[in-house]
């Protein structure tokens, strides 16, 4: 959550927006959208078969 609230905070700095957006940081289990890129980034991290598997469901990779 730290490397979040770090990014957002650089994000609102380079837009020059005076206060930061409200955000809440739900845990995956009480948001099922969440399941989806959970998911994909765990079979990705997996490696051979699974990130094979996962490939056409991926559209881009952003390394933060």
């Amino acid at each position: 959550m730290r490397h979040d609230r770090q990014l957002i905070a650089a994000r609102v700095r380079d837009d020059g927006t005076a206060t930061p957006p409200d955000y809440v940081h739900l845990r995956s289990k009480s948001e099922p959208l969440i399941w989806v890129s959970d998911a994909a980034a765990w079979c990705w991290q997996r490696g051979g078969e699974w990130r094979r598997r996962t490939r056409q469901l991926i559209g881009q990779i952003n390394k933060v």
